[in-house]
């Protein structure tokens, strides 16, 4: 199974043990030391994180949802979804955004789903 969550996910470290998950990020950048976890060792997936350039774009709002959601599709449709689900199978993506949040790795998420690939968001505990 692939996950999805983010770094503030007070359940991610004793979710991952007990699955014996890989956590692997998907965001332009990522924490260090954060909730008694060091993140800055763990695995960056190149292929999922999103340009720099598309996620400054946004943030500044020289670019909308829709442009932004087209684009990061776009780079998606480029990868091949078999190799992706097997170099990420019990792996869970992270990422900055709060599960309620508009992210990339909802994107991730419909995009394997159009590949009949689920992936799951981990239990968020605040």
């Amino acid at each position: 199974m692939i996950y999805t969550s983010c770094y503030s996910n007070k359940n991610l470290l004793d979710i991952s043990k007990q699955l014996n998950l890989e956590l692997l990020s998907v965001s332009v950048t990522r924490p260090g030391v954060y909730n008694g976890f060091d993140f800055s060792k763990i695995r960056i997936y190149n292929a999922l994180v999103p340009p720099k350039s598309l996620v400054f774009a946004y943030k500044n709002k020289e670019i909308g949802v829709r442009a932004y959601c087209s684009a990061y599709i776009e780079q998606l449709d480029k990868l091949d979804p078999n190799d992706l689900y097997n170099d990420l199978m019990q792996t869970v993506l992270l990422c900055w955004c709060k599960p309620k949040q508009f992210c990339h790795r909802h994107l991730i998420s419909y995009w394997f789903k159009k590949h009949q690939v689920v992936v799951e968001e981990l239990p968020y505990k605040i």
